[in-house]
């Protein structure tokens, strides 16, 4: 695909165009999944807006050059707030957004093979969960579990190649035979590093751009964990009522905060021995991990905003407030990493590019 608009624009466009036209499609379907379940326009923008200014993805496009990875996370994204849509949605939209959820999980396997092999779990996690979540009829429930099996069968088939091929070469290949466990890097992996809200490589702070890969920045989402705590605090009476077990969103977000805590312990600590030499080895390096506590942060917000409590006026004005804080230090974060962005410029420059 990337080929044929080059043909047209030339290479440099085409990527630019990409880039930008993926996270314009992310940032329109969280909009309108969070949209669909809160009714709230302020909530929807400045979930969709926390997403979109993340500190690793922008460390992908801009300092790792690990585009297939950049793209195919933001396609895995948009292809769950779709999923989301798919069951908020009744007729013709509902199969406007399975067909949309389709096209989108068929990209995104075939960007990335690491991504969908992970993301496609994640997938599954979620589409379990939101189907346990989200109340709907008979009829809707057969509509969904079909387009479900279509793009179950099309994902099979696009990430069957490289699933046959690395199973027939993994022996051969060198990076195969390293993988007894996750790389973790000194400086980059450590907890202290990983909550920062702001951008920030520990090695290049004391080593400057000299050392390889500058300003590899692997923060988590720290805006989307204000938000997912805010709406903790807010919807606290629904977690401390006795009926609390018999909520499907509680259950939901506690199973999303669990599989957030677990992928940001083992991305930071080796001695997660059971994670880091199991299935989790795939991920090569452990900091990969940090799109995936982000994502399962996305998904507990989802699931503590269908949450249904009654909030006091004055709560929605500090809400406000915090809202304007999450979003400035996700504006921060993002204008750093254009900076950053702007320092590989020049240093391509050097080298001619």
């Amino acid at each position: 695909l990337l080929g044929a608009v080059s043909v047209v624009t030339g290479a440099n466009w085409a990527i630019r165009l990409t880039c930008l036209g993926c996270y314009l499609i992310q940032f329109i379907l969280v909009k309108k999944a969070v949209f669909g379940i809160t009714k709230n326009e302020g909530k929807a923008l400045v979930t969709s807006t926390v997403m979109l200014w993340s500190i690793y993805p922008l460390t992908n496009l801009y300092n790792r050059g690990a585009l297939p990875e950049f793209l195919a996370f933001s396609l895995l994204v948009s292809l769950l707030s779709c999923w989301l849509l798919v069951l908020s949605s009744e007729g013709k939209r509902k199969l406007f957004y399975g067909g949309y959820f389709c096209l989108l999980l068929s990209l995104m396997a075939g960007t990335h093979p690491i991504t969908a092999f992970f993301g496609g779990l994640c997938s599954a996690v979620t589409m379990a969960l939101w189907w346990f979540m989200q109340p709907s009829s008979r009829m809707n429930r057969v509509v969904g579990f079909g387009i479900l099996c279509v793009a179950s069968v099309v994902f099979v088939i696009e990430l069957a190649p490289w699933i046959d091929a690395y199973f027939a070469f993994n022996k051969q290949l060198p990076i195969a035979q390293a993988l007894g466990r996750n790389a973790y890097h000194a400086g980059v992996d450590e907890w202290w590093v990983r909550l920062f809200p702001l951008p920030m490589d520990y090695r290049t702070l004391i080593g400057g751009i000299t050392v390889p890969t500058p300003n590899l920045d692997t923060q988590i989402n720290i805006p989307l964990l204000g938000l997912v705590a805010w709406s903790l605090w807010e919807n606290r009476c629904a977690f401390m009522s006795r009926s609390w077990f018999r909520d499907g969103a509680v259950w939901g977000t506690l199973v999303c905060l669990f599989v957030f805590g677990a992928v940001l312990y083992a991305s930071i600590s080796p001695k997660g021995e059971l994670l880091a030499t199991s299935i989790f080895k795939y991920f090569q390096i452990a900091y990969r991990m940090t799109n995936y506590a982000n994502l399962f942060l996305f998904l507990a917000a989802c699931a503590l905003f269908r949450v249904r409590v009654n909030v006091r006026d004055a709560e929605h004005r500090k809400a406000n407030v915090g809202y304007a804080m999450m979003l400035s230090v996700a504006g921060c974060a993002m204008l750093l990493k254009l900076v950053n962005g702007s320092i590989a410029w020049r240093q391509a420059q050097e080298f001619g590019y």
